[in-house]
């Protein structure tokens, strides 16, 4: 829809790309992030990256710093660990509160 132009970065709000550690060389979810160059900031869909395994296997220990940062580049943003942003959420968030209710049964028709 983008590389045919029927709508522009700028319509779209939220992207979310799943397995986002594979956006790498020319994968098509970093053809899609090459909309974002040209585009104004303030103009930028948000984007969330999710994965599992934050880098694929043919990064050794000798490469992992480029490869995050690669990454980081290819989705212009910062990587957050699950220690990292359950540290954030803990600091931003408000407790919770969990409150349970017994249900009542309801009759069901009978058919």
């Amino acid at each position: 829809m983008l590389q045919h132009s029927y709508i522009s970065i700028t319509d779209i709000n939220l992207l979310i790309f799943d397995e986002c550690h594979h956006a790498v060389d020319d994968h098509p979810m970093r053809q899609v992030m090459k909309y974002f160059e040209g585009c104004p900031l303030n103009q930028r869909p948000r984007v969330l990256g999710l994965t599992a395994t934050l880098l694929n296997g043919n990064v050794t220990l000798g490469t992992v710093d480029t490869a995050i940062k690669k990454l980081e580049t290819t989705f212009h943003a910062n990587i957050a660990t699950v220690n990292e942003l359950g540290e954030v959420l803990e600091e931003s968030s408000y407790e919770l509160l969990d409150q349970v209710a017994p249900a009542r049964p309801v009759p069901l028709p009978d058919t």
